[in-house]
Formats: structure tokens, sequence, C-alpha cells
């Protein structure tokens, strides 16, 4: 199965370890569906997610 996530989930996910997001990125590292992401995307969620993590 194939999956294609809104890059606000995976950055849900990445900031909060409970929830329907991090259960969603758990499923995907359990390899329980395929994640379909552009390469923008995923630059676009981890920027996003480090900036949350460590504002300037």
């Amino acid at each position: 199965m194939r999956a294609v996530l809104d890059p606000n989930v995976l950055i849900s996910a990445i900031l909060a370890p409970t929830g329907v997001p991090a259960a969603l990125l758990r499923h995907w590292l359990d390899g329980e569906f395929e994640l379909v992401v552009s390469e923008r995307l995923l630059t676009f969620a981890v920027r996003k997610s480090v900036h949350r993590l460590l504002p300037a």
C-alpha cells in the first residue's frame, strides 16, 4: 500500500511522539505502507521541524 502524507502531518509526528500523526509515522517505519513524497516536500518538513525544535 502507498500513502501520501501532508508535510504538516510529518512535522507533527516528529514534534509530538503521541497522537495520530506519530502513529502514522510508526506504521510507515514498521513497513506497513510505502510513503510517497517528493524530495522537495520532505526537505520542507525537515526544515520546519528543525526550525520549531531549535528556534533562532
